[in-house]
């Protein structure tokens, strides 16, 4: 049976440090000091099998977790320790009981492979093309940039046999998507690069274009677009366009090609991705078996959880508006008093209805008090505001529907009880169950070793993320 585990399930994000973990308790008055090897700050151990936690250990999750190693403060290194703890402690369950993977499971861990292999067919692409144009005095060195050569220069050695046609029908379908505009936000701009071209069906399966003997075809086109990150999609619009995108994606196919995993990956880091990943999927399965299945969901149990606070189930006030900002209290003041007609009112609803990329906003309670309160109290096309924002941001809000909050029966509120309760209750048995994993296998944490490395530094210091970002390759798109 496949269960969804909802936000338990993520709790096992603690194998990649990414969760609040149990921490590392410290040792117990009148112990003896744990004698582990310097560069050792805990172990756990199960007969034969010993699983241990290093100084580098716990340094490598502290850039994980964007946290400065020079900078952490002791409660942030006993919280990593607890996190690691928990892994190791997963890591010896599951090594006595057979592999429970799932076809979902063995089909991510294909997939990871094949990306990690063609990811370092790139890098090693990369590398070659760096060293061609250094000999060359040339220092160029942005992926765009050197994405671009190597497909271009490949499609010179071996051009492509094109289709005119169906290019042609595709740049149409392309160009009429709707193109994102200078002041679009992120929202809206992502709503239209979402949008997939209208490709009639008797063209799915016309071939494109003819590469290295192999042919492209509609499909394939459509696959390598919904491969990219909505924001990382290019507005394409004519052929020209439409062919270097698929000069890509054929550059892109003949990488995947050369790039199949044969064994063991040759990076390190790739291998190490593939193993979290295997002991994530074993952790999973654990965590089912022994937890996960165990919580009971039945109608006594949950009636039980509702009536401990039916309040707790009510429906917050909540509101639907459409929002403008303007730049000028007089421009708002007079939007505003346009809205408070029914004509004006009606015509911004009617726009906004008819513009796929807008879709009004809904406001609650528990997100934004002060405005439901007032939206309720406008009621339905009703107007709030003009308001002061920030300097030069006047809002203006109009009210589409207003309701207020309201009680809910245990039917009615059943499957919300059922979905609170199951989380909540899997994540304190996940919790009670690593700490009685590693309560069996004898947890020794060496106290000094790891106030050693909290002394590193003075001030913890956390950063949006370990590393600066690269510029985005759409050579590697979101996954090989």
């Amino acid at each position: 049976m496949r269960w969804t585990v909802g936000l338990a399930a993520v709790r096992l994000g603690l194998l990649a440090g990414a969760i609040t973990a149990g921490a590392a308790g410290p040792s117990r008055a009148g112990e003896a000091a744990v004698d582990l090897p310097d560069t050792v700050v805990a172990r756990l151990v199960d007969g034969a099998r010993t699983e241990i936690v290093t100084v580098a250990d716990l340094r490598a999750a502290a850039r994980r977790r964007g946290l400065a190693v020079a900078g952490l403060s002791a409660g942030q290194a006993r919280e990593l320790l607890g996190t690691q703890l928990d892994r190791r402690a997963l890591r010896l369950a599951t090594a006595a009981e057979p592999p429970a993977w799932t076809p979902q499971d063995s089909a991510q861990h294909r997939d990871l492979a094949l990306h990690l292999a063609f990811e370092a067919a790139l890098d090693s692409a990369y590398a070659v093309e760096r060293a061609r144009r250094s000999a060359q005095g040339d220092t160029v060195t942005h992926p765009a940039v050197l994405g671009a050569a190597m497909r271009d220069r490949e499609l010179a050695r071996n051009a492509p046999s094109w289709d005119d046609a169906v290019v042609g029908r595709l740049a149409a379908a392309f160009a009429a998507l709707p193109a994102p505009a200078a002041d679009d936000d992120l929202v809206q701009r992502a709503r239209k690069l979402t949008r997939v071209p209208a490709v009639a069906a008797a063209d799915s399966d016309a071939v494109i274009a003819t590469h290295a003997g192999n042919a492209f075809l509609v499909r394939d086109l459509l696959s390598e677009w919904r491969r990219l990150r909505a924001l990382d999609r290019p507005h394409l619009e004519d052929v020209r366009q439409v062919k270097d995108f698929i000069g890509t994606a054929l550059y892109r196919r003949q990488l995947r090609a050369q790039a199949r995993p044969a064994g063991a990956p040759a990076r390190p880091a790739d291998a190490q991705r593939l193993q979290d990943q295997a002991e994530g999927f074993a952790a999973t399965a654990w965590a089912v078996r022994h937890v996960f299945s165990q919580v009971p969901r039945d109608s006594v149990t949950l009636r039980r959880e509702y009536d401990r606070d039916p309040s707790r189930w009510d429906l917050p006030a909540h509101a639907q508006i459409v929002r403008r900002h303007l730049s000028s209290r007089e421009g708002a003041e007079a939007l505003a008093t346009r809205l408070r007609t029914h004509a004006g009112a009606d015509s911004l609803a009617a726009h906004d209805r008819a513009q796929p990329d807008r879709v009004p906003d809904l406001v609650d309670e528990r997100g934004d008090r002060a405005l439901t309160e007032r939206s309720l109290a406008a009621g339905p096309l009703g107007v709030v505001g003009p308001d002061s924002l920030a300097e030069s941001v006047w809002r203006v809000v109009l009210v589409l529907e207003a309701s207020p909050r309201r009680s809910r029966p245990f039917d009615e509120a059943r499957i919300a009880v059922d979905r609170a309760w199951f989380d909540g209750e899997c994540e304190r048995r996940l919790r009670a169950a690593l700490d009685g994993l590693r309560r069996r296998y004898g947890e020794q944490v060496d106290e000094a070793a790891l106030a050693r490395l909290a002394a590193e530094g003075t001030s913890p210091r956390l950063s949006p993320s370990a590393a600066p970002t690269p510029p985005r390759d759409r050579l590697r798109g979101r996954s090989g």
